[in-house]
């Protein structure tokens, strides 16, 4: 187990904060070009980077979980921890862009960082992924060492070895890979929930159009080019 938990309780303060930075960053993203312009494309894209919303040891917003979807299935995780130029500000990696204007901030500093056009996007918030991961009873996964977490002023205690997680234990085991032993310890965290949700977002396809539907989801594609991406 791990000897140090994350307090997420004793964050909201900051949490609200941050929060509050966030608006403003967003209302003057245009004037910083970062959640400016963006995809453009219509119809049925050939791929679409998910953005799964996750939380820092503060609890501010990230889009600390990516990864490029393609039709059929197929999918490329995404690392949310590397360098980008976000214009105006001081942050540098890929998941800071979420607060500076949510999925297409991602997708835009993603293509500038891969010199490539901006791909869709799909931006599924905290609440929204880890129902899905519930609705689908659960996502199998491997964890290499256990962890003990905070969150929403819970502990959740993740166990070592082949297991289970639910929507909650997916996102607390994802919060304690700062606090492993070494950055490729945390990348193995940080695919390895990737590659989890990759499994959730396929295999309920369905849920994943109605919380787009329902307000709980944000894309620029149209609801039915969205379901038909997803072959549902």
């Amino acid at each position: 187990m791990m000897d140090r938990g994350i307090g997420y309780g004793r964050a909201l303060v900051w949490g609200g904060m941050l929060g509050a930075l966030a608006v403003a960053a967003v209302l003057g993203a245009a004037f910083l070009g970062i959640g400016s312009s963006g995809y453009r494309s219509a119809g049925v894209p050939d791929e679409v980077l998910v953005v799964c919303v996750t939380r820092d040891a503060e609890g501010a917003s990230l889009g600390g979980v990516l990864f490029l979807l393609e039709e059929g299935g197929e999918a490329r995780v995404v690392d949310p921890t590397q360098e980008v130029t976000l214009p105006g500000t001081s942050y540098q990696t890929l998941q800071d862009a979420y607060p500076f204007g949510g999925g297409n901030a991602v997708s835009r500093a993603y293509a500038r960082a891969e010199g490539v056009d901006s791909p869709a996007w799909l931006v599924l918030p905290e609440d929204t992924w880890t129902a899905i991961v519930d609705q689908g009873g659960g996502v199998p996964v491997q964890v290499e060492r256990g962890a003990n977490v905070f969150l929403d002023e819970r502990l959740i205690s993740i166990e070592e070895g082949a297991q289970t997680l639910g929507g909650s234990e997916l996102a607390a085991w994802w919060a304690s890979a700062p606090f492993a032993p070494s950055e490729p310890a945390a990348a193995r965290v940080r695919n390895a929930v990737s590659e989890a949700l990759v499994h959730a977002v396929w295999q309920e396809k369905e849920a994943v159009v109605e919380a787009f539907a329902d307000g709980k989801a944000d894309t620029p594609l149209a609801e039915a080019d969205l379901r038909s991406f997803l072959g549902d």
